[in-house]
């Protein structure tokens, strides 16, 4: 959590440090200065702390791989109001719990935070995302696109997220997510379009990856579907392509979805829109419970 995130700032951790003979990056401090992360430096994993969003130097990431880490690559910022775009690129991301994490970046409107063309693929259970945002309350423009996501339990998940209307997040697949494609809780104005979730796992054969089970999930009890609790076990009927939560203003357009239990789960949400796309191969394509105002069309 971000209590957690925050107390990590404080640590020293040498850039000698190596995991599976790789350096990792550990910088508390990241500050004003340029920040340019490329294949070159063959990072094991990437962790920047308290970067100076009133910089006009941009924070860039791109061009390399990384495995077996909690995070592979996470940013924590507490501070509000600057200019400075980051942006993470062309990558793969194995077995880790997040993929990319980023908690509390909040520049303003004149910056770009963008985060595409990567690919994760993970076999955690407890609870993990491939992209996770929390306390993204910004005007800046956020572009998360063309990225794929494999067996994470949730492809992407934004977490008191409150972005500028005219963001994109578009052009994504997500295959055989545990629990949800994409989880949106205490997030307005996002705009999703042109994504993709299917769930292509056959749970009737004994499947594993790495020698473990396939699929598990996230048990959302019908009855309660705002207490979800995390399980180690096999995947159940409750898989869940759009699954948003205590969020409002948000639209969801042209996705495709194929084989999830439920298409869309919207529980005290109002003011959503979901239009166009396609669901196939599916139990119940539209849930609503406690959510006035959601607008659904073709």
């Amino acid at each position: 959590d971000t209590d957690n995130i925050s107390n990590a700032s404080t640590h020293n951790v040498s850039n000698t440090t190596k995991i599976d003979g790789k350096p990792l990056y550990y910088n508390t401090s990241c500050g004003s200065g340029n920040v340019v992360l490329g294949a070159t430096g063959n990072h094991a994993a990437i962790y920047l702390f308290n970067c100076d969003v009133s910089a006009t130097n941009p924070i860039s990431i791109s061009n390399l791989s990384f495995r077996f880490n909690g995070q592979s690559i996470l940013i924590y910022n507490a501070s509000t109001g600057g200019q400075r775009s980051l942006a993470i690129e062309n990558m793969t991301i194995a077995d880790s719990k997040y993929g990319i994490a980023i908690y509390e970046y909040n520049p303003s409107v004149t910056t770009l935070l963008k985060i595409s063309n990567i690919s994760i693929g993970s076999n955690y259970s407890d609870c993990a995302a491939g992209i996770y945002l929390q306390g993204l309350n910004t005007s800046a423009n956020v572009n998360i696109s063309n990225n794929t996501i494999k067996y994470n339990a949730i492809g992407m998940e934004f977490y008191n997220a409150d972005v500028n209307s005219s963001s994109n997040i578009t052009n994504n697949s997500v295959f055989d997510a545990s629990s949800y494609g994409f989880f949106l809780f205490n997030a307005s104005k996002l705009s999703l379009s042109s994504n993709a979730v299917a769930f292509t796992v056959n749970t009737s054969r004994n499947e594993t990856i790495a020698g473990r089970p396939a699929a598990y999930r996230f048990k959302v009890s019908t009855v309660n579907p705002t207490d979800p609790t995390c399980t180690d076990g096999r995947i159940y009927p409750d898989y869940i392509a759009f699954y948003v939560l205590s969020s409002q203003n948000n639209t969801l357009a042209n996705s495709v979805i194929s084989g999830t239990t439920v298409g869309y789960l919207l529980g005290t949400a109002p003011g959503n829109q979901i239009s166009g796309g396609s669901i196939t191969n599916i139990t119940e394509g539209v849930y609503v419970f406690g959510s006035e105002n959601t607008s659904i069309s073709s």
